[in-house]
């Protein structure tokens, strides 16, 4: 009888937890076209949810209250076929959603607007190209649709839209007050974002981060990243082994600052050295790698002090690791957990460094480690906030083939569940003291979770108010549906 009733009580603290893991939000029956696949969710002024899921002919929005009650069921005319990008969106005041469209090459647009009540989309094309420009990343914050850019000659422009007008603010590197010296070397602004044959490419490297989401090491491990924190933007630029460069720009007035931060590099012997730097709750985690240690630092971003620094040589016992050093999407394994440090250094050296930082439940973990390679498998949909642009649907070519998601929260999730990263996980508290323990699950390991007995299409992930929500079609059940999580 104690048998049973023990067996009773442990099921029902497993199902219990299952439970709290998820919630289930709303189910609503929707026959989507075979050709939809991607996402664009637009959170709009009223906290109404609007999923546009898109094909190359038409587009279907489900529009959710703040209760997520299935509201209406909407289709629209897709855009002409030489405008198959999405690359951005914004809420008017007056509850307008304009969709913006791009070409193929990303310099010419056009702009659609769906207008509450009426029933068909209106298109504007308008006189808006770039010639010069190189395309760093378009975004949308705070339902305005911005584009990043830089000419050859230094100067990085950022444009706003308020439907098809917009203003443009010019910063030549003149106007800042860094000094970008590469090994030793002055170096030009134009060349940290762009490499190769810039008269060939369409869009510079640069890479938008969501710092609300826990993000795989291969998200970090990019040169150059964008954030979005209130009514800023801050652009790190790491290609320097010396120092991260910071370029910070006021939405409200378009002021700019521009930071630097220093590395160690002094400390090493060895001329192969890399490093990398991570933005986040006013802090700037940095780290800077040979084959012989790694050091790692974490600097108050207003005051530039110094909080914690962690040395790590080849031949130490990572003592601050709360997880084993794990290889994930080798090409033989795709994981294995390695048992030296020396590995680790040798990896992270090898590929591309970088840290990834996220707080639960007030404690920070960090993840450290190198990816060799940025991008994952294709996406079958995508969760809308900004970032580079997407196909609508056929074969297009160019930009819209990349990874890089118009959502960095859908973008973070995938990089996150499709990873090819060495790393190891660590804990701290809130001043920076390494806690013991095992590595927490994350709202994204929970989503992973959910999905593995799903056969799901059209998915996307999320940010509404205070939690996670993955939205999918099950073709089985022929229902769309939403579920919460939280960390």
């Amino acid at each position: 009888m104690i048998a049973i009733r023990y067996c009773f009580l442990l099921v029902f603290i497993l199902s219990s937890g299952l439970t709290q893991a998820q919630e289930l939000l709303a189910e609503s029956y929707f026959k989507p076209s075979r050709l939809n696949s991607e996402v664009v969710t637009v959170i709009d002024n009223d906290s109404m949810i609007n999923l546009f899921s898109f094909n190359n002919k038409r587009i279907h929005r489900l529009k959710y209250n703040a209760d997520f009650r299935l509201i209406s069921s909407t289709d629209y005319d897709a855009p002409r076929s030489r405008y198959g990008e999405l690359a951005g969106y914004a809420v008017q005041e007056d509850g307008t959603i304009q969709l913006y469209y791009s070409n193929s090459r990303g310099n010419k647009f056009s702009l659609n607007a769906i207008k509450e009540g009426q029933g068909q989309i209106t298109v504007d094309e308008f006189d808006f190209k770039f010639d010069e420009d190189i395309q760093l990343e378009p975004f949308t914050h705070q339902n305005r649709f911005y584009i990043l850019a830089i000419n050859r000659d230094s100067t990085l422009k950022l444009f706003e839209f308020d439907g098809a007008s917009y203003t443009v603010e010019q910063y030549p590197q003149s106007s800042m007050s860094f000094d970008l010296t590469s090994n030793g070397k002055a170096g030009e602004l134009f060349d940290f974002f762009v490499t190769g044959n810039a008269f060939k490419r369409t869009e510079g490297d640069l890479q938008w981060m969501d710092t609300e989401s826990p993000n795989s090491i291969e998200s970090v491990s990019v040169l150059n990243k964008l954030y979005t924190i209130g009514d800023r933007l801050y652009i790190t630029l790491d290609k320097a082994d010396e120092n991260t460069y910071v370029i910070e720009i006021s939405l409200l007035d378009k002021t700019i600052k521009t930071t630097t931060f220093p590395q160690p590099a002094a400390e090493f012997d060895r001329a192969t050295v890399k490093s990398n730097s991570y933005l986040y709750d006013g802090k700037l985690f940095q780290n800077i790698v040979s084959r012989d240690k790694l050091i790692t630092t974490v600097t108050d971003y207003e005051t530039k002090n110094q909080i914690k620094r962690l040395d790590i040589a080849r031949d130490d016992e990572l003592t601050i690791a709360n997880s084993s050093i794990i290889q994930e999407g080798g090409t033989y394994d795709d994981y294995r957990e390695l048992e030296k440090t020396s590995k680790l250094l040798r990896k992270m050296t090898s590929a591309t460094p970088g840290i990834s930082v996220y707080k639960m439940n007030g404690d920070y973990e960090l993840t450290i480690g190198g990816s060799k390679e940025v991008s994952a498998a294709p996406m079958v949909g995508f969760g809308f906030g900004g970032g580079a642009t997407i196909p609508i649907g056929g074969g297009n070519s160019g930009i819209g083939l990349t990874f890089i998601s118009l959502s960095p929260t859908w973008h973070a999730y995938n990089a996150y569940t499709n990873t090819k990263s060495t790393y190891f996980i660590s804990m701290f508290d809130q001043q920076m003291n390494h806690l013991d323990g095992e590595v927490r699950e994350n709202v994204f390991d929970k989503i992973n979770t959910y999905v593995e007995d799903k056969n799901p299409m059209i998915e996307t992930v999320f940010r509404y108010k205070d939690r996670f929500i993955y939205a999918y079609f099950d073709k089985r059940q022929k229902k769309h549906i939403l579920v919460g999580f939280r960390d």
